[in-house]
């Protein structure tokens, strides 16, 4: 079709377009003067930055961070039909089919910043601001109690684990304390130590002991030696004096006497230098018992020799003492170190489980008081708080807007009136002009007869003769 054809065709049926175009004004006209069913109230949240810190526990780890998830599971929280019924119970607002008919709330994820959009729809102004309100002030509630019951939760779980360290640790305490001996202060090892560092002083003690030994044989043998020497001379050439060894032995025991005294406030009397004093002394007594008893001026072969070689015995007979003392003492300490090593062993695993436990204790400990410190900074601070209180939105039917939309369904009634027009045409077959004549022949178009009935009535209306007399007859005209 050409433009013409479709002009033709759409002033064909101007009724249609006019109707069509009347109807959406008048429905334009219906909307606007209908009342408002419902209203937005819109305030704004300021979220600081510890909102989005989290407490988060791993194992028996406990940290404290921001989380990326934390706009969306805000977000979420904020629309959800929980914190609608919670705000409408606020307001006294009751009953699941109305709770039910109320809208969720709408919050706007800021691009940047920290301010979020809150935004309430009722069916009243009133009704809109005041949920609004408590809207937003049961999203921070709401917010601040899932905080706090997250680390109420975690807390719950490390109290366990806490109550099994401490278990452990005074488990670990009781035997660790089985290894205490009255005789060895100290700790196994510190025991074990000491007693190492006795064989290792015994052992030095035995060695000085062995040589005095083999000195104080030498010097009797060497001295036997030269009494048989002055033995061997003739009388007259000996050494003539009287005999001293009672004397000798008497003095000697004085002097024994008075050193072990002195040792004795040393050193206990189970001391090996002791014992051998001892001994010693128990020497000379029974030598001096078996001293034979002469007048004065008695002499003997040998006299100053004598004494020498009694000496040299009393020696090597007090360093046979020690050495016996210190062997029996070397050996009873030998015996001891296998169990101390036994001993040792179940000490350190004894000490590395008390350790172990301690420091998961101090560590739980260390993770609830965090834990506790961030509960009572969730109680005492706000996180969330309220930046604009909540205000009504204007309303959407303004006279501009409904300017806007008559005009607009004005322009749509014409374009939908006219759509139809055409559309009427296109599935019209019958016949209505020479166009459709020539598209059914396929052949131009030679001459158009136009329809003159108006005029051809009115034509001959006026050229009918008068009605002919009685035996007459009518005129006929061309």
């Amino acid at each position: 079709m050409e433009f013409l054809e479709y002009y033709r065709v759409i002033k064909e049926r101007i009724w249609l377009v006019l109707v069509t175009t009347g109807v959406i004004l008048l429905m334009v006209i219906v909307y606007q003067l209908m009342p408002q069913s419902s209203y937005e109230a819109t305030g704004s949240l300021r979220v600081k930055e510890g909102a989005n810190q989290i407490t988060v526990q791993q194992a028996d780890n406990v940290t404290i961070a921001s989380t990326r998830t934390f706009w969306e599971t805000f977000i979420q929280i904020g629309q959800s039909r929980e914190l609608v019924r919670e705000a409408a119970a606020r307001i006294g607002i009751t009953g699941p089919d109305i709770v039910k008919r109320l809208q969720d709330f709408d919050l706007e994820q800021p691009s940047r910043g920290d301010t979020v959009n809150f935004t309430a729809v009722a069916d009243g102004s009133e009704k809109a601001v005041n949920l609004a309100r408590a809207g937003m002030e049961a999203l921070i509630e709401y917010w601040r109690q899932l905080r706090i019951s997250q680390a109420e939760q975690i807390r719950t779980n490390l109290e366990e684990p806490l109550t099994k360290a401490t278990s452990d640790l005074a488990a670990a305490e009781q035997e660790l304390k089985k290894f205490e001996s009255p005789d060895l202060p100290g700790t196994p090892q510190d025991q074990m130590m000491a007693v190492q560092q006795e064989l290792i002083a015994i052992q030095s003690q035995l060695a000085s002991a062995r040589v005095e030994l083999s000195l104080a044989q030498d010097r009797a043998t060497a001295v036997r030696q030269l009494a048989r020497q002055e033995a061997a001379k003739p009388v007259s050439e000996r050494t003539m004096t009287a005999s001293p060894e009672v004397a000798a032995l008497q003095n000697q025991k004085q002097v024994l006497g008075t050193q072990l005294a002195a040792l004795l406030r040393k050193k206990t009397a189970e001391h090996p230098d002791v014992k051998a004093l001892q001994a010693q002394i128990e020497e000379i007594d029974k030598r001096l018992k078996e001293q034979p008893r002469g007048g004065e001026g008695e002499e003997t072969i040998a006299g100053p020799f004598r004494d020498q070689i009694m000496t040299a015995e009393l020696d090597a007979r007090a360093a046979q003492g020690r050495i016996t003392a210190l062997e029996a003492r070397l050996q009873e300490l030998s015996n001891k170190m296998p169990a101390l090593r036994e001993q040792v062993t179940s000490y350190q695993d004894a000490a590395q489980r008390a350790d172990q436990a301690r420091a998961l204790r101090d560590r739980l400990k260390a993770q609830l008081m965090t834990l506790d410190a961030e509960t009572t900074r969730l109680k005492q601070s706000e996180d969330i708080e309220i930046l604009d209180p909540p205000v009504l939105q204007p309303s959407s039917k303004t006279i501009r807007k409904f300017l806007l939309l008559f005009v607009a369904g004005g322009f749509m009634g014409i374009v939908l009136g006219s759509m139809l027009a055409l559309l009427l045409r296109y599935v019209d077959i019958t016949v209505k002009n020479e166009l459709d004549v020539a598209q059914m022949l396929g052949k131009r178009t030679l001459a158009v007869i136009p329809r003159f009935e108006e005029v051809v009535a009115v034509e001959a209306e006026e050229a009918e003769p008068p009605p002919p007399e009685e035996g007459g007859e009518a005129e006929l005209t061309d």
